[in-house]
């Protein structure tokens, strides 16, 4: 005997919750919690509060990894110019020792 598909439904008066038959989305019944005659809305975006949660924290951690890399690579060409300014730069000591030594 198969069983019927369960989905969360939610009720268009008080809010709660409930779980129903997948058939009966859009169908009017009675609410288990306040008693009254509603139609079946199909609960979305029902998420269990500890994976909202978990996800909440690794969206967290992702974003603070993406920070630390995108300062990183901004340290690295930080350095990379000083280190080509340094190098583009001429030596004073070695061109005063060419002049002094040709006068």
């Amino acid at each position: 005997m198969a069983t019927a598909k369960t989905v969360p439904g939610r009720c268009e008066h008080c809010g709660a919750m409930f779980e129903v038959p997948a058939e009966t989305i859009g169908l009017e019944t009675q609410c288990p919690h306040c008693r009254r005659q509603t139609e079946v809305l199909l609960a979305v975006g029902v998420v269990d509060g500890a994976a909202s949660r978990k996800a909440m924290i690794w969206a967290v951690v992702g974003v603070l990894v993406l920070a630390a890399l995108l300062a990183a690579g901004f340290f690295a060409l930080h350095m990379a110019r000083r280190l080509k300014e340094k190098r583009s730069m001429p030596r004073q000591g070695v061109e005063l020792r060419w002049i002094r030594s040709q006068g």
